[in-house]
């Protein structure tokens, strides 16, 4: 007898395509994402919200999906949707024809490994949006078939109708325990009870979908960002698909917490980054019209944690000193160009060292290759010190060898773990041979898959199939890259042996140059300095008396008298040129409080003269001094006469340098072009000698090479700095914007050193401090009954009280110590700071109070944060009114405002934009760390700091602080 029978699918077959077949959070973000890019969406993002649960959404502006493709595509595995069919030109929206990647049909099952409940809502043009909600979980039944689970799906006109929708599909969705049949009630029941008996504790899997809150916990804020999405399109029809997903994972969760230094969630997010970024071939710049990004919400904070404008761009990789672009053919030979060390090296033709098959399953087609690196030391780099940090951060960042096929990448290739060509396995036995360093590169490897059919996929989507294909694909580009390491980069190569000395040499010559001028600089305002400052308390004087006596001359003063007065304005006018001082670098050998000084007489000499000359127009202008024609004619003369006297000086100056500049080059000239006959004769002469005719032309070639770098690094420069100057680029000035940069980087690195071993201290004797303070207590504790009573007890037990409460009133900078927000008070800050600083406050005899106002007024975060911002604020108001009689220090409130006012000497002008700046501080012995950790703290709450301007209220007449709500 014969039958037959057909297979019969379990419920959790699903399960195991979806989560099963995933191997991470990332690759399962990237199979949606590719969802997008198949359905011609422009932009897709991932936003992932805190809350409890926390929620995220994947969003994109693509063609969208009806009631019936939800039905009869989405919920069809291993569907044919996509298989050999061309898209509708309506539903490319212009965009240029894209390369299937979905064709298994089980790409969207990756929703699941994002979290238990998935909520799709989706809107095609022309038609109504739809919904459609699936709760991954029914499938983790093992006795259940396929057919046992419906899933609810909706219709509905408009996103106004939302919220009814999902109380609707929810309760679909629970019918499936309600209303099953007996069949399925009794699966369900065999399932509750072996989860019992593996887990009596937990709840059973339909106890949880049961659970499911009727509205999902979703609100208008997080549809918001799809809404901005759609309207953003320029179609009039919108369209698109929100992928919402319920509990997500702890993967996404991780982008909901704040201000954690969790070194896993550090490292799930860096995952998570270095698998999203460079999503899409970056480097293609006619195919690249597909934007993503990652969007964290983190209370009212929101910022966009991985970008399509991270990548690095074409143009940043050409940038990069070492270079390789080209291309392999069928026949595995690569052509291409190589850079090395700054400089074009030409063309460059690579061979196989093997030979390949032409057909077959070990066939590798033709494929591009780009690549491209910068020097490991900073003193071998061709590049400036400021493009060599910016390459290297981003490097850092978003370092990596991607592999891409038909222009979206292919994970994990491009991640620390997918060092698919081995390169630091290589590096372990020769690094500097071998050169290259994974981390270190940018820059991919462009396949296709018409080209290369054979470079498939692995089911789970972890990087290519290790077949015969893969290992020629591997072997090809192993062989290109020694082979250019050995030529032109590594320490094998004649280029790096004939190039780095000259590089040292070129970068040590260019730091002497940098701080010869440096001095220069220096010295050149220093002694500006000392010329003008003295001069402007006799100028200041002069122009007070001379506004005195014009102020007194009134409408009936003599022409003779007002000329005069115009006379000596004019004078003054000039001198005001003369007392100008340059800008003032960077230690610049004056004290703040002389350039104070000098900069506050010099403005208010010349608010003199333009009050002053604001007086004489209205002499002029009432033609006491003449016609008015006559007077502005006269102005006209006087004022040409003037600049063209000062363009002459200026031009016979430049004469005089350009001579003697041109006098001492041509002299250099002069004796250089008689320096390589000085080394070639010698050479000649033994040749005579010996007839060593090798050995001689090979020193003479030496010898020219040599001199050649030196006069390419003694004469460059000055022609490069000549030609910038023709140009019009006024390299004084912009050489003291770089240096200026470079000795704020120098004294902030300096400053981190600093904190980062104090940071060291702390953590080393924290816990030592709890353990001592425990034992002095137990100890204090343990003491007989008339020791306790003694009066010499009561003051050491006092003082170790005191001790442990300066140690407790830290406990809130311990990021573990509050993870809720509360509802802090104005008061409770006011008793928290007082508390703290009490001792402080009674003996300095500080007046600290706060308003009625300000102990009302709430602020709902976590202590953690609020509390030492408040402490760092009174800390430095305590330190400049101890520099004052008058000590007061007030917190106060007003239009919803918070201000930290005291009565020192204020916040100079100067400083002012600098005062949240890391490591600006004008205190002796300061950090500088304190006001710049007051501003994140804020933000991360939602509130903003500033320092009041003119406009605003003073509470007090020294610093006054405002704190008030950042503005969405």
């Amino acid at each position: 007898m014969s039958i037959s029978a057909a297979f019969q699918t379990r419920a959790r077959a699903i399960d195991h395509l979806g989560r099963g077949q995933i191997a991470d959070t990332p690759t399962a973000v990237s199979e949606l994402w590719k969802n997008s890019y198949d359905a011609y969406a422009r932009n897709v993002a991932l936003h992932i919200f805190d809350g409890v649960p926390p929620l995220a959404g994947i969003y994109d502006d693509g063609c969208g999906m009806s009631l019936s493709d939800l039905q009869e595509k989405w919920l069809v595995v291993g569907t044919e949707s996509k298989v050999g069919k061309n898209v509708p030109p309506e539903e490319m929206f212009g965009l240029s024809p894209r390369v299937r990647l979905g064709e298994k049909g089980i790409g969207r099952l990756s929703a699941a490994f994002l979290s238990p409940v998935t909520l799709i809502v989706t809107k095609k043009i022309r038609r109504p949006y739809a919904a459609l909600l699936v709760d991954w979980r029914f499938f983790e039944n093992p006795f259940l078939l396929i057919s046992d689970v419906h899933f609810p799906l909706a219709e509905f006109g408009g996103l106004d109708e939302f919220p009814g929708i999902i109380n609707r599909l929810t309760e679909g969705m629970k019918s499936n325990l309600a209303d099953a049949d007996v069949r399925t009630r009794d699966a369900w029941e065999r399932f509750a009870e072996l989860e019992r008996r593996k887990s009596p504790e937990e709840t059973t899997t339909e106890e949880r979908i049961l659970a499911v809150p009727s509205d999902l916990h979703l609100t208008w804020d997080h549809v918001l960002p799809w809404w901005r999405l759609l309207q953003a399109n320029p179609d009039s029809d919108k369209h698109g698909t929100a992928l919402f997903c319920f509990d997500c994972n702890n993967e996404l969760r991780s982008w909901t917490y704040q201000g954690l230094d969790n070194p896993d969630i550090e490292a799930t997010r860096g995952r998570m980054r270095e698998t999203l970024v460079n999503f899409v071939d970056p480097y293609d710049v006619a195919k690249n019209d597909f934007s993503y990004e990652l969007v964290s919400h983190q209370g009212d904070r929101v910022f966009a944690a991985v970008s399509s404008q991270d990548a690095f761009t074409l143009e940043e990789l050409r940038e990069c000193e070492h270079c390789i672009e080209g291309e392999f053919d069928k026949n595995g030979v690569f052509s291409g160009r190589v850079k090395a060390f700054g400089r074009d090296r030409g063309e460059m033709i690579v061979p196989p060292s093997e030979l390949l098959s032409s057909s077959g399953r070990e066939y590798v087609g033709p494929f591009k290759f780009r690549l491209a690196t910068i020097e490991f030391d900073k003193k071998n780099t061709t590049h400036s010190d400021e493009q060599f940090e910016t390459i290297q951060a981003k490097l850092d960042s978003y370092g990596g060898i991607c592999l891409y096929r038909d222009g979206l990448r292919v994970l994990p290739y491009g991640r620390a773990d997918g060092d698919l060509f081995l390169l630091e396995e290589r590096r372990t036995k020769h690094a500097g041979r071998e050169f290259f360093s994974y981390r270190r590169c940018c820059g991919g490897i462009f396949i296709s898959a018409e080209n290369n059919p054979n470079l498939k996929d692995k089911a789970g989507r972890e990087g290519l199939v290790a077949n015969k294909a893969r290992r020629t694909f591997e072997r090809l580009v192993i062989n290109l890259l020694m082979t250019v390491a050995r030529k032109y980069f590594g320490s094998d190569s004649d280029i790096r042996k004939s190039e780095l000395p000259g590089i040292q040499q070129q970068r040590q010559l260019m730091a002497k140059e940098a701080e010869k001028a440096r001095k220069r600089t220096r010295s050149v305002y220093k002694k500006a300095f000392r010329r003008v400052a003295p001069r402007m308390s006799e100028a200041e004087k002069q122009a007070r008396a001379l506004q005195a006596e014009l102020q007194h001359a009134g409408d009936s003063a003599e022409r003779e008298q007002l000329l005069r007065l115009k006379k000596e304005l004019d004078a003054l006018e000039a001198l005001k040129g003369e007392l100008r001082l340059p800008v003032r670098p960077s230690r610049s050998g004056i004290t703040d409080d002389d350039y104070r000084r000098y900069r506050d007489a010099y403005v208010e000499f010349c608010t003199i003269l333009s009050s002053m000359k604001s007086r004489m127009a209205f002499f002029e202008a009432s033609g006491l001094l003449g016609s008015p024609r006559e007077v502005l004619f006269k102005k006209i003369q006087s004022n040409e006469a003037r600049l063209s006297s000062f363009i002459s000086k200026k031009l016979q100056r430049i004469d005089r340098l350009t001579g003697d500049i041109a006098s001492h080059w041509r002299g250099l000239g002069e004796e250089d072009r008689k320096a390589y006959r000085k080394r070639a004769l010698p050479v000649f002469e033994r040749f005579d000698e010996d007839g060593r005719f090798e050995s001689a032309s090979s020193e003479l070639d030496a010898d020219f090479s040599k001199l050649q770098t030196v006069f390419q690094q003694k004469y460059d420069p000055i022609v490069d700095g000549l030609e910038q100057l023709a140009e019009h680029i006024r390299l004084g000035d912009a050489f003291q914007a770089i240096d200026e940069r470079n000795q704020q980087l120098e004294e902030k690195m300096e400053m981190l050193h600093s904190v980062a071993q104090l940071g060291i201290t702390v953590e080393i004797i924290g816990h030592e401090l709890e353990a001592l303070e425990s034992q002095v207590r137990r100890n204090l504790d343990a003491m007989p009954r008339e020791v306790r009573n003694l009066r010499t007890y009561r003051e050491v037990r006092e003082a170790h009280n005191a001790l442990v409460d300066r140690l407790r009133f830290l406990s809130p900078l311990k990021k573990n110590s509050y993870r809720n927000k509360l509802e802090i008070t104005g008061l409770e800050v006011e008793e928290y700071v007082r508390r703290f600083f009490g001792g402080i406050f009674n003996a300095e005899h500080i007046d600290f109070a706060a308003t009625d106002a300000f102990r009302a007024m709430t602020i709902v975060d976590l202590p953690s944060r609020i509390y030492p911002t408040f402490i760092n604020l009174v800390n430095n108001a305590l330190y400049w009114v101890g520099q004052k009689s008058r000590r007061i220090i007030r917190l106060d409130y007003r239009d919803e405002k918070i201000f930290v006012s005291d009565s020192g000497p204020g916040v100079d002008e100067d400083d002012v934009e600098h005062l949240f700046q890391m490591f600006f501080t004008r205190r002796h012995n300061g950090r500088g760390i304190g006001l710049y950790l007051c501003r994140e703290n804020l933000r991360a709450a939602g509130y903003d700091i500033r320092y009041a301007g003119k406009d605003d209220p003073h509470i007090l007449e020294g610093a006054n602080f405002i704190i008030e709500r950042r503005r969405r």
